[in-house]
């Protein structure tokens, strides 16, 4: 979609109607989100995709910055390891080091930029001029650090036999067009397949 062509340059559709898709699969609200990575390529975007995302009102994503809401102990603790502008935006493989950073969050090693008790993490990731929009939310199951992957389709969880070597228990939700199941292994990403 064309810059000319919105209704409204501050807001990208796609990330609402991702978002909306993402909750849903997921069963949560952004209320229930611990740790947030946006696709902040330019400063103006990550507040944008903060209301998009339902974090603030509409106008008011400003606020979260200013009010250091977005910090480590804030309510949204968003883009904690510098977000796209500090790893120099890596076109291709922004949505995959996004990914990682929240899934390292979710285990306990960040680092010093760990939130503690971090169970569900959301990464937003824009294609192009905001057409193309993913949002993935990924979850803890409670009580869990077990050694396999849970996946959650619909309103289903299961854990494929495939994925019983895992080194970790991770339920990860995309909400994008096509689903596509990943999981973490021994700190890298291992796409498992991909449902039309």
């Amino acid at each position: 979609l064309s810059l000319h062509d919105r209704d409204d340059l501050t807001t990208l559709v796609s990330t609402r109607r991702a978002a909306e898709k993402a909750y849903k699969m997921a069963g949560i609200s952004a209320k229930d989100v611990d740790i947030v990575e946006v696709h902040d390529a330019f400063t103006i975007l990550g507040v944008i995709h903060l209301e998009d995302l339902g974090f603030a009102k509409k106008g008011e994503g400003w606020k979260l910055v200013k009010d250091g809401e977005i910090e480590k102990d804030g309510k949204v603790p968003t883009n904690l390891m510098g977000g796209l502008k500090a790893r120099g935006h890596p076109v291709g493989a922004t949505g995959i080091y996004q990914i990682y950073d929240v899934a390292l969050q979710l285990f306990g090693k960040a680092g010093p930029n760990q939130v503690d008790d971090a169970s569900i993490g959301l990464a937003q990731n824009v294609g192009g001029v905001g057409g193309t929009v993913s949002v993935s939310i990924l979850k803890l199951p409670i009580g869990s650090k077990e050694s396999f992957c849970w996946i959650r389709l619909g309103s289903r969880e299961y854990s494929p036999p495939w994925t019983r070597k895992v080194s970790s228990r991770l339920l990860l939700v995309f909400g994008f067009l096509s689903i596509a199941k990943t999981i973490i292994r021994k700190g890298s990403i291992v796409p498992l397949c991909e449902l039309g």
